[in-house]
């Protein structure tokens, strides 16, 4: 993790930009794996587990911004650790950057862990942590730290500290230089969607795509009866992850259109195959199971199933997957499982596509599949880069950057086994995965 994290963070930083590292630390790790949940580890495995990519991608990668985690570690709000934000990022590591808050967590040492009594004592305790900017607005930062600075219950030399890292932060950007301006003089020219951005798309999608299996349907064979089947084959919506505009913003803005256009699998497939029908067979989400009869008398009479399931990218409960969207386990959403089983069930090939946000076990389902290609939201131009590995006009070359469970409830949670420990069996799982990270 930390050697990818080291290298991803060298790309961004080369293109004159600040990368900033999320979250510092311990976040992937709370109780129950729950956003804001307390993480009850020690300071031994979390020096042994968790800080060692953070290192790496700042000593090796050169990010010079930090992002705190909204955890408390071991009773201790990371917002007010002054020996984790500024002993050891700073004072053992070296770091220079800015050290920047998550959203309202400075208050939230107010309002959610209960180690501050006031606005301006949350944001003393962030000040001598070592935090440096507030964000998304200016809350705590504001009028209640003017007022403590005034009342002498903060010291002034604690914003001169954070103002100068910030300062110096902006100079090296080049914000402060004569000349500079926020916006570009030919706003309305300036053109996003150009070629050479839809180029770059589809080269990122097309290099995204994993195979998993493949026992010879693949490629589709020409001339042959393909059905395309499942609810995210004709959705643009399922090639976008969450933090794209429309998945993060459009979804309180119904005024802004999409702006750019973006084929579904149906779309791009229905250029290379002929016979191509089509049924959705169910909705991503909810119970009905109306429309799997008509999806299997689909399947029954092709030669071929491609069958595209999986997610829709929302956050905090506005979709199956993405910020704030839990998982109680590793099922697909609905009733996608059972339209699975039912075109399985046909005899007919089935090329199982998931499009989705997060790996989903699929048990025996995934051994009678003909083929198993895995499509993590690929973007704008995931359609094409589908179409193109389905039908052979790509090959595919992506790898995963996870392992996916053989059951659903195989893998919890990760265990840090030492080499010393006993080995233990579970009589009903396995902790050995279906497929590995980088398998491809």
């Amino acid at each position: 993790m930390g050697t990818t994290g080291a290298a991803y963070v060298r790309g961004l930083e080369s293109t004159g930009i600040v990368a900033t590292l999320k979250h510092f630390a311990g976040y992937s790790a709370s109780r129950g794996g729950r956003n804001l949940a307390p993480v009850p580890m020690g300071r031994r495995e979390l020096a042994d587990v968790i800080l060692p990519p953070f290192e790496m991608a700042l000593r090796l990668g050169g990010a010079r911004s930090v992002m705190h985690s909204y955890a408390e570690i071991d009773g201790l709000p990371v917002a007010a650790d002054e020996e984790l934000l500024t002993g050891l990022l700073r004072d053992e590591w070296g770091f220079t950057g800015t050290v920047v808050a998550d959203y309202f967590a400075i208050r939230f040492l107010q309002t959610l862990h209960g180690v501050a009594e006031r606005s301006a004592d949350a944001a003393g305790l962030a000040l001598r942590a070592g935090i440096d900017v507030e964000l998304p607005t200016v809350d705590t930062f504001g009028d209640p730290l003017m007022a403590a600075v005034r009342a002498g219950e903060v010291d002034e030399a604690l914003i001169d500290r954070a103002l100068r890292r910030v300062l110096i932060q902006k100079i090296e950007l080049g914000l402060l230089d004569d000349g500079w301006q926020e916006l570009p003089d030919d706003v309305a020219g300036l053109r996003l969607d150009d070629e050479a951005s839809q180029d770059v798309a589809v080269r990122l999608a097309r290099e995204s795509v994993v195979l998993l299996r493949n026992t010879g349907v693949l490629p589709l064979p020409a001339g042959r009866r393909v059905a395309l089947v499942g609810p995210v084959a004709d959705d643009p919506m399922a090639m976008l992850g969450c933090y794209t505009f429309p998945n993060h913003v459009g979804v309180k803005h119904s005024e802004f259109e999409m702006g750019v256009d973006i084929p579904t699998l149906r779309d791009e497939l229905a250029r290379h195959v002929p016979q191509l029908s089509y049924e959705p067979g169910c909705a991503i989400t909810g119970d009905d199971s109306s429309g799997i009869a008509a999806a299997v008398a689909e399947a029954a009479a092709a030669d071929v199933c491609v069958l595209a399931v999986g997610d829709r990218a929302g956050m905090f409960g506005r979709g199956t997957s993405g910020e704030g969207c839990d998982a109680v386990d590793l099922t697909l959403p609905g009733v996608q499982a059972d339209l699975v089983r039912a075109v399985l069930a046909t005899g007919t090939p089935v090329v199982l596509v998931l499009m989705t946000g997060r790996p989903y076990a699929l048990g025996t389902e995934f051994d009678a599949a003909a083929a198993v290609v895995q499509a993590f939201f690929l973007g704008q131009r995931g359609g094409q880069a589908l179409a193109e590995v389905l039908t052979g006009a790509v090959n595919p070359s992506g790898r995963l950057p996870v392992s996916v469970p053989a059951t659903r409830v195989a893998c919890r949670a990760p265990t840090w086994r030492h080499r010393w420990g006993t080995p233990t069996r579970c009589p009903r799982s396995t902790r050995r995965p279906r497929t590995r990270s980088a398998t491809g």
